[in-house]
């Protein structure tokens, strides 16, 4: 009985007469509630408000990067919007800040939060396999990295390197609600089924990149709106103010709501 509530998920179902209605043929709002349809598994319920989360932050992020790139050039004396289209394709600006080229920041963001998680995963994964604290940690990341969105907005001239810095353990935090939220899915697997499955985890990455394409044209209309499209700093602050409702939000009602603790 219960693999036959998940049968004509996407496929078909039934009217108020009880007739056969082809998934083809619903109406838009019908067919919207089919996509949030994961019967009586909250976990899939989680992870899908976790994966919007993740696309807002996503998208905000590199929103974000473009402005501490931006700020990390102008600190270091280079070119930046208008004065480098006037001074012409050949430019190049060999200076430095904090001993690095300003070009490499946000690749040497990348290497911190690389070995970060090379460092730590491996004992988180343990944590999250053979205890009963998965949804613990889960929720401890999801806090941190909120909080640091959150400090983010103050990013500025006097602020970016310290942001940078903050920058680099947020994406290790970002990594760890992915580890964390990735260790559900054998559970909804075997739930619903592999078949079943596959459909989830279909619309779960469909709906990450939906948001995340939504978000950017939500900050691109805003930016302009409030006329603000050539101040990457301004635009940065508020994709960040923005996306830390969302994800207090989403992240909030995913793992209170929905996302169960595990037994050792």
């Amino acid at each position: 009985q219960h693999n036959d509530q998940y049968q004509h998920i996407g496929t078909s179902s039934n009217d108020i007469n009880g007739n056969a209605v082809n998934s083809d043929n619903m109406p838009p709002s019908r067919c919207c509630k089919k996509l949030w349809d994961y019967q009586d598994t909250p976990e899939a319920k989680g992870y899908a408000l976790l994966a919007l989360g993740r696309g807002v932050a996503v998208m905000a992020n590199v929103v974000y990067n473009a402005a501490l790139l931006e700020l990390a050039k102008t600190a270091a004396g280079c070119l930046t919007g208008m004065e480098k289209e006037a001074a012409g394709i050949n430019y190049e600006c060999n200076n430095k800040i904090y001993g690095q080229n300003p070009l490499a920041l946000i690749s040497n963001i990348a290497v911190v939060t690389g070995l970060l998680s090379a460092f730590f995963m491996p004992f988180i994964g343990v944590i999250l396999d053979f205890t009963s604290y998965r949804r613990f940690i889960g929720i401890l990341f999801s806090v941190v990295f909120t909080c640091i969105q959150i400090i983010q907005i103050s990013v500025g001239p006097k602020t970016w390197f310290l942001m940078a810095i903050v920058q680099s353990i947020g994406g290790f935090c970002f990594a760890g609600i992915i580890m964390t939220s990735l260790a559900y899915l054998p559970e909804i697997c075997e739930a619903v089924g592999q078949e079943k499955h596959s459909k989830y985890t279909a619309r779960f990455t469909g709906k990450q990149f939906t948001v995340q394409a939504l978000f950017l044209m939500l900050i691109g209309g805003l930016s302009y709106a409030f006329n603000i499209s050539n101040d990457s700093t301004s635009t940065a602050r508020m994709a960040m103010g923005i996306n830390a409702f969302f994800i207090t939000i989403l992240f909030g009602v995913g793992w209170h709501k929905y996302m169960p603790s595990r037994p050792a």
